[in-house]
């Protein structure tokens, strides 16, 4: 099996052990230096699949490393952030996601995951493209269409079927889609994304319970599903 490789910069060595025992196909690339994060990305850069980066140390200086590296590539990023510091990464074009200190170990996987298919599966201004049986997403256009014919869904429906279209196949979590969506300082109910679900299911015909294309995964979240 082919491990997955990622760039760790934080000056806790035990956050790389923590990880790769909570994961086999990982495989991680640890340093706390600034010019040593920059310099391993060079050097490893056509297989490292995500880059995981301490946004508060400030002998890191997050910000000239990610800028740095994405200068030579579209490698996702994640940033471990204080709560104090939240608002430099939130909606920060450079970084794909971020986790609050404290986290958990296995809540940092799940992310790193995700930002890894996600890049992997990102359309280009060519392939702008998604589509499932008669349901089509353009995301060049914001449209969408289901037997030709054109549905209107609002902004929050639309990002839930493209995150749904990203991750075809898997299954998402309601508190990933809810984190995803509405953001991780939501204060609204927490039934949200059930509700606009069932929203997204009438408004493009969902109807056949036997044969859904939005999954319900009892206990777990939703997926979109494959053929």
């Amino acid at each position: 099996m082919t491990k997955k490789e990622i760039l760790l910069v934080t000056n806790k060595k035990g956050l790389s052990d923590s990880l790769v025992s909570v994961s086999t196909d990982l495989e991680v690339l640890w340093t706390g230096d600034h010019e040593q994060a920059i310099a391993i990305y060079q050097r490893e850069r056509n297989t490292i699949q995500a880059v995981i980066i301490d946004w508060d140390d400030p002998a890191i200086n997050a910000a000239d490393v990610i800028e740095q590296i994405q200068h030579e590539s579209n490698v996702p990023v994640i940033a471990m952030v204080s709560k104090e510091n939240v608002d430099a990464v939130v909606g920060n074009p450079a970084v794909n996601d971020y986790v609050t200190k404290p986290f958990g170990t296995e809540e940092l996987l799940a992310r790193t995951q995700v930002v890894i298919r996600r890049n992997k599966t990102k359309t280009t201004v060519n392939d702008s493209i998604y589509r499932i049986q008669d349901l089509t997403l353009n995301l060049k256009t914001s449209q969408v269409y289901r037997n030709g014919e054109s549905i209107r869904l609002t902004h929050r429906e639309f990002q839930m079927l493209l995150l749904l279209f990203e991750h075809q196949g898997d299954v998402l979590s309601r508190e990933m889609l809810l984190d995803q969506i509405w953001g991780k300082d939501f204060k609204g109910q927490q039934n949200i994304v059930d509700v606009y679900v069932r929203l997204l299911r009438q408004k493009i015909h969902d109807d056949d319970r036997s044969n859904r294309l939005i999954r319900t995964i009892r206990g777990v979240g939703y997926g979109l599903a494959t053929k």
